[in-house]
């Protein structure tokens, strides 16, 4: 029984640390490749990188539509996205911004 639950809390590490790495990627993703928005793994999350003056969701949009998605428009905090007849449905709340540089 001591070594099913010694298994399991190694397991249950190990997914730990591999999140933390996977999500630490996009982090650097913003450094390295100058991104503004990274999606962060496993989550419903994006993290935003903006400069003074710039709006995370208006950082956002430009980022959907240069990957092809149409937007559709914003109702309160949700904004819709149009690309090959799927539809895809973002809240201001998923958007994090990480970084304001002048």
């Amino acid at each position: 029984m001591k070594n099913i639950l010694k298994a399991i809390i190694i397991i249950i590490v190990l997914f730990i640390i591999i999140f933390i790495v996977i999500n630490i990627i996009s982090f650097l993703k913003l450094y390295i490749f100058h991104s503004k928005i990274s999606k962060l793994y496993f989550t419903p999350y994006y993290i935003a990188k903006i400069k003074t003056g710039e709006n995370d969701v208006d950082v956002y949009i430009d980022y959907m539509e240069k990957n092809g998605w149409q937007y559709m428009g914003r109702m309160g905090g949700l904004m819709k996205f149009e690309k090959n007849d799927k539809i895809l449905e973002v809240t201001n709340k998923q958007i994090k911004t990480v970084l304001i540089l002048d």
